[in-house]
């Protein structure tokens, strides 16, 4: 356990190096979105009431979401007793779910639509770069908030920094913020290269969503911070992920549907979505629960989720060319 960074506390004021730091990306996420908006001909008034939505709902599902999963810890007392709701009020720094974030975004969009008249795809298409580019920045300065770390490096070429941090008691543990940060900023470059091939509207914010989701799976089970689960082996942020990729798959079936009509083929893709995920959930069980090693179930994860990405994409195009 690394201890959350703090600036200028000599002066009695001391600021989170990692809150700061948010604000900042925060503002650059809300002018990169200001800059597609235009581009896409919205009114001048829709970032900012897109934005503000999207903070608050974002902050509250996170907060929630780790609220409900550490219910014993926010609400009740030592001695198990209910202490109202005032922890949810009092976070520590690390206390929200990016799970819930996301969440809240998405909710945000749909809202703002509502408000200006829009196609809630068409605002989420907006927003996903900008979103893409703010998480990356977020888990590259997450040791900054004392988390995103993992289990302890031995191998020398990896006992540097970034791949590796240090804690309290100068040990190397591998950086596992650092390596969804950059996956998270590759697919912000995959997303700026390839946005105009993105023709159907909806489809950039699928692609996010998919591509995503699945490119933090993997990490997300090297973490050793404090980690969020349910039924003790399973991961919040994992099944979270999960989740996500499932719903957007499903809206993506709904699109091909009405575009292409049904076909049996489109069953078999959703059938062996529905394994992979499965497949996904026994490794993190098999890591948990058995003696296998931890290389071979980790392998088995990662051509998964490849075979995954690889027929997800594959439909994505497919689906684009009945446009």
């Amino acid at each position: 356990m690394t201890e959350p960074v703090y600036w200028f506390e000599h002066t009695g004021f001391p600021l989170p190096a990692y809150w700061v730091l948010m604000g900042l990306f925060l503002v650059l996420f809300a002018l990169l979105m200001f800059r597609q908006t235009r581009r896409q001909g919205f009114k001048k008034n829709l970032v900012p009431v897109f934005f503000c939505l999207a903070l608050l709902l974002a902050l509250f599902f996170a907060r929630l979401l780790f609220s409900l999963v550490r219910s014993d810890e926010v609400f009740m007392d030592e001695f198990g007793e209910f202490k109202g709701l005032g922890g949810f009020f009092q976070p520590e720094s690390h206390g929200f779910s990016i799970i819930g974030n996301i969440l809240g975004v998405l909710l945000a969009a749909f809202l703002t639509a509502k408000l200006f008249g829009l196609k809630p795809a068409n605002i989420l298409d907006s927003a996903a770069a900008p979103a893409v580019l703010l998480i990356g920045l977020a888990r590259l300065i997450e040791p900054l908030n004392g988390q995103g770390y993992g289990e302890m490096v031995s191998s020398p070429f990896l006992e540097f920094f970034p791949l590796s941090l240090t804690n309290d008691w100068g040990e190397s543990l591998l950086s596992v913020s650092f390596i969804e940060g950059v996956l998270a900023l590759i697919l912000f470059a995959v997303l700026l290269a390839a946005s105009k091939r993105f023709i159907s509207p909806g489809m950039k914010a699928l692609f996010f969503l998919v591509f995503f989701s699945l490119s933090q799976i993997l990490p997300e089970s090297w973490r050793r911070d404090d980690v969020l689960f349910i039924f003790i082996f399973a991961r919040v942020t994992q099944v979270g992920y999960a989740a996500l990729f499932m719903g957007a798959v499903a809206c993506l079936g709904v699109l091909t549907v009405r575009r292409a009509g049904f076909h049996r083929r489109f069953l078999c893709e959703w059938i062996l979505t529905a394994l992979g995920v499965l497949v996904c959930v026994g490794c993190e069980f098999a890591l948990d629960k058995t003696n296998l090693p931890d290389l071979m179930v980790y392998l088995a994860m990662a051509l998964t989720l490849i075979g995954l990405a690889f027929m997800t994409g594959c439909r994505m195009m497919k689906t684009e060319a009945f446009v």
